[in-house]
């Protein structure tokens, strides 16, 4: 994740520790945000945290300095990610919103910005998959285990494809299907 600049294209890197909130209620608001516990970005929280089952709703956040002679510049932060639907916050400020997960997204920081001092940068995201107490075809546990059987089995045997060789002049002379016949062309492949 990055924050964009003008025309050059000037960046900085949001990659790293931000704090975690989980909000299952939707209690907090981007402006009352308590402090959280650590975590990594790029990241997801059901990876990281310690019981993230059921959490549907979670706040990231973090302090993010904008260079002085930013003022005046169009400022966007660029997100790669975010799963499911976020909506994005600065110094408690919506600046826009998203949704679709695992799709990249702009969002520009607009009037909210504060060149020159420190900014409050929180995404609150929304994944009605978490709400899911058993994915249709397995639970969490039994995609644990098969993640876990399958590793210990790096190699496996699989059916064999026959090779399929396409000769286009063959195959425009034999008038197969999406080929034009040529005058005089066999209709039938030949038998072997």
């Amino acid at each position: 994740m990055r924050l964009e600049a003008n025309e050059l294209r000037d960046t900085i890197d949001l990659d790293g520790e931000w704090r975690f909130i989980a909000d299952p209620e939707q209690l907090y608001r981007a402006d009352r945000l308590p402090d959280g516990e650590p975590i990594k970005v790029p990241g997801s929280w059901e990876a990281q945290v310690a019981r993230p089952y059921r959490i549907v709703s979670a706040w990231y956040r973090r302090p993010v300095e904008l260079p002085a002679d930013w003022a005046g510049e169009r400022i966007v932060v660029r997100f790669e990610a975010v799963m499911y639907r976020c909506d994005v916050f600065l110094n408690g400020i919506r600046v826009g919103s998203h949704e679709g997960g695992y799709t990249a997204f702009d969002v520009e920081l607009g009037d909210a910005i504060r060149p020159g001092e420190a900014n409050d940068l929180a995404v609150h995201v929304v994944n009605p998959l978490n709400a899911i107490e058993e994915y249709p075809a397995f639970s969490v546990e039994e995609m644990t285990e098969a993640d876990r059987l399958e590793r210990e089995r790096p190699l496996a045997e699989a059916p064999r494809q026959t090779d399929v060789v396409l000769e286009p002049e063959r195959d425009l002379a034999l008038g197969l299907p999406g080929t034009p016949a040529r005058p005089g062309a066999r209709s039938d492949p030949p038998r072997a």
